[in-house]
């Protein structure tokens, strides 16, 4: 079988301070052109995730490999580090605001391919030409370019390292909406072009839908459900995924979500918000199954769950 690029095991994040985990136990393994949306409502820990597949936050306990070796073996400098890189969800602040678009990517050339100053030069040109821009936008400072054209200098950034995988956070929740839809088409684009593998991490469902193909759904740190993105939002099983659906813009359903969220202890980390729960939900933890999508399993019988009737997801409409 294959070995994934990049894979997490039991993968735990804790924060100083924090009353609980950010992280707990997640399993994730990301294929060589594999798509996969991470979706989840806010801190339910899809960034932290995110930040741990890409080494940026330790990890409490668990393991997460690239190329087959912990990350914790990967030191800097070494080559592997390269192969996965992040697409951060400000543009402005994941850029030097003392460098231009140009001189951004080509520092980048020459920290990792050790091409000299020429060379690196024309590298980042290609590079920028190829996220659509080109011309006097690549001398600018990102103070001078707009949201979007600060997250295609993100992207080439990324691109100049030639990774195998790219993890991006939220890349177009702080944009337009007609630039969101040139920024997707983008990653999509290159992710056919390159063969790269794509960790999308989003809480827009249609976003997630147009661009993955599996899906992992979050809540409190815990992952409650995974499987094929059209089998979860066509016909989600976790009470919490079906509240999720039923939140899109345009559902005839309103999301059934009751109480306030507390400690679970040893139970499901939803069972204090499920409109399903049982007195068993509160002391045991239901495991991941491998059944309706690889959905967490419920303690109700399948027969008895009320699947919504499908929506239409709204589109993302591409750029002219």
């Amino acid at each position: 079988m294959t070995e994934p690029l990049l894979s997490a095991r039991g993968a735990s994040v804790s924060y100083s301070g924090s009353p609980e985990p950010a992280l707990r136990g997640a399993d994730l393994d990301v294929f060589a052109g594999a798509a996969i949306g991470i979706v989840g409502e806010s801190g339910s820990g899809k960034t932290t995730l995110g930040r741990a597949l890409v080494g940026a936050v330790p990890l409490t306990s668990g393991e997460i490999r690239v190329g087959g070796r912990p990350w914790s073996a990967v030191r800097r400098g070494n080559p592997v580090r390269r192969s996965v890189q992040m697409i951060f969800q400000d543009p402005y602040a994941s850029l030097n605001p003392m460098l231009t678009a140009h001189e951004t990517v080509a520092e980048v050339c020459r920290t990792w391919d050790g091409l000299s100053r020429s060379a690196a030069s024309h590298r980042a040109v290609e590079l920028l030409q190829e996220v659509g821009l080109s011309g006097h936008t690549i001398s600018r400072r990102p103070k001078q370019l707009s949201g979007g054209q600060c997250q295609r200098v993100g992207i080439a950034r990324a691109l100049a390292c030639n990774p195998g995988v790219l993890v991006a956070d939220e890349p177009t929740s702080a944009l337009d909406a007609s630039v969101q839809a040139q920024v997707l088409n983008l990653l999509l684009d290159l992710r056919e072009s390159r063969g790269l593998a794509l960790v999308l991490i989003s809480h827009d469902l249609s976003v997630i839908e147009y661009l993955t193909t599996e899906a992992l759904v979050m809540y409190r740190g815990c992952v409650v459900e995974r499987g094929s993105t059209d089998m979860l939002l066509k016909q989600p099983r976790h009470p919490y995924t079906r509240a999720l659906v039923d939140s899109i813009p345009g559902s005839q359903r309103s999301p059934q979500l009751v109480r306030n969220a507390v400690d679970p202890a040893a139970g499901c980390v939803f069972a204090a918000r499920c409109p399903d729960m049982m007195p068993d939900c509160l002391a045991n933890q239901p495991p991941l199954t491998g059944t309706a999508g690889g959905a967490h399993a419920c303690l109700h019988p399948l027969g008895e769950l009320k699947l919504p009737t499908p929506i239409p997801l709204r589109t993302v409409v591409s750029s002219a």
